[in-house]
């Protein structure tokens, strides 16, 4: 097993035009291993707060109590995790007679391997040598026509459904967990954002600041970004680099 060791900041904003963040962060280190995640509740919906705060303190308490060192193990007990808090949404939007929902994008680090959850439109980024790629797809209703062939490019882009959920915490009976992974390697950083904040931070300037000296001052650039432009939405994201 290799030795690793994780430089992890995470940074969250309400941005300039909400009223209050309904974005949740988590970042948690351990002996050799690491959890981060991002949940951003959603705005159109009531509660979406409660939903992303649901969310991460399911996974806290997952993380305090988990004693698998498995990696398939493990992906089955995080999704059992994952489905619980999306019980417990759900449930509580029952109670309140409105709909609430939150996104989930999870990274876990175990030595040089890793685990990707996805649900929604919050994104998780791999940067290896000198590369910056998108390990999850946006689960919008855009990317679901595409997926089918249902629409073509244009006219689903223009669609005014384009950037809807088609799946998200606690919002419907139903959820799928879309899971990746792989292997890692020292110098690699893993990027997790809510779209408050990629939105505004562009790709080539995810690239350029993610070399600043460490994780808290390479966040710190690119809220500064996110706060340079309309900064619309809530704007969170976790980073994490292997030393």
């Amino acid at each position: 097993m290799t030795d690793m060791r994780y430089d992890i900041a995470s940074i969250t904003h309400r941005g300039k035009v909400r009223q209050n963040n309904q974005d949740r962060v988590l970042a948690l280190v351990g002996e050799g291993e690491a959890l981060l995640a991002v949940a951003d509740g959603m705005g159109g919906l009531a509660h979406g707060e409660k939903a992303s705060a649901i969310t991460v303190q399911v996974l806290a308490g997952w993380w305090q109590s988990n004693t698998l060192t498995d990696m398939a193990q493990i992906s089955a007990a995080l999704d059992a995790a994952i489905f619980e808090a999306h019980r417990q949404i759900y449930y509580f939007s029952e109670t309140q007679g409105q709909r609430t929902g939150s996104t989930l994008s999870l990274v876990y680090l175990q030595a040089e391997q890793y685990l990707v959850k996805q649900i929604g439109d919050s994104r998780v980024y791999r940067r290896t040598g000198g590369a910056m790629a998108q390990l999850t797809t946006d689960q919008t209703w855009l990317n679901r026509m595409l997926e089918n062939g249902a629409a073509p490019a244009a006219a689903a882009q223009q669609h005014r459904l384009s950037h809807a959920l088609v799946n998200a915490l606690g919002a419907s009976e139903e959820l799928d967990i879309a899971t990746g992974g792989g292997l890692a390697r020292h110098g690699d950083s893993f990027l997790l954002c809510s779209d408050g904040f990629y939105h505004e931070a562009p790709l080539c300037r995810l690239t350029a600041d993610l070399k600043k000296a460490t994780a808290q001052a390479a966040l710190e650039a690119l809220l500064a970004d996110v706060l340079a432009g309309t900064a619309g939405d809530n704007a969170s994201a976790v980073l994490c680099r292997l030393l």
